[in-house]
């Protein structure tokens, strides 16, 4: 070799390194962003439930007073889920603990599993403005999968009779809720406490089902069944 003449650059198999390092940065780009979107859809979800909270109203859950006495709740939303499918969730007694808000502690006395059906009795405990109660429930009306009855015999109102109606819909089904109810002390308890707090706790609900049916594509477990 002459002694002006450059020396051969001697390859070191690195060459590849830049490429990997630019796929590897894309990569974690991708898993950051769709990490930002599925935690910044979660924090819209619990922004309007606390939206709802502080302004004690909700366009998709409607009380209006009843023809003869008390209040008529009424509110309706869509899952993307076969109406057995549906029907299955709402009648496993253990999944109203997942769909009522942390705050009122809410739990199931009877022993489990329960068999829900016409005549079925269901103790729960749980706390309203951190006032402890005991609550019975009778399943009064019974019809597979199209709707079902839930009426108080003992609790904090004098009268509650929830209908749970689903509905074959494209796409779906369509879950209804109407709950005829009336409270102790008339319209000043109902006007400064009670209807608020059903409006927050049946929106909290209706977050919960998108949750747990809408946004998840997991089979819908019914004791340890899936269905």
């Amino acid at each position: 070799m002459k002694l002006n003449e450059a020396p051969i650059p001697v390859k070191t198999g690195t060459t590849n390194e830049p490429n990997r390092l630019y796929f590897f940065c894309l990569e974690s780009v991708a898993d950051t962003v769709t990490a930002l979107r599925r935690g910044f859809k979660i924090r819209c979800r619990f922004l309007a439930f606390l939206f709802s909270c502080l302004c004690g109203s909700c366009s998709m859950i409607q009380i209006e007073k009843h023809s003869e006495k008390g209040y008529v709740l009424t509110t309706q939303q869509h899952v993307n889920r076969s109406r057995e499918e549906v029907f299955g969730f709402f009648s496993d007694a253990t999944q109203l603990e997942r769909i009522t808000p942390p705050l009122l502690n809410f739990k199931i006395q009877t022993p489990l599993p329960i068999e829900l059906k016409q005549g079925t009795l269901i103790d729960y405990s749980l706390k309203i403005r951190f006032v402890p109660i005991k609550w019975r429930t009778e399943i009064s009306v019974w019809e597979t999968p199209n709707r079902f009855v839930d009426r108080q015999l003992r609790g904090p109102y004098k009268l509650w009779n929830h209908e749970h109606t689903f509905e074959e819909v494209d796409g779906g089904t369509m879950v209804y809720d109407r709950v005829h109810y009336v409270v102790p002390g008339g319209p000043i308890i109902h006007s400064l406490f009670v209807k608020n707090d059903l409006i927050r706790i049946f929106e909290y609900r209706r977050s919960q089902i998108e949750l747990l049916l809408n946004d998840s594509a997991e089979p819908i477990k019914v004791g340890s069944l899936a269905v």
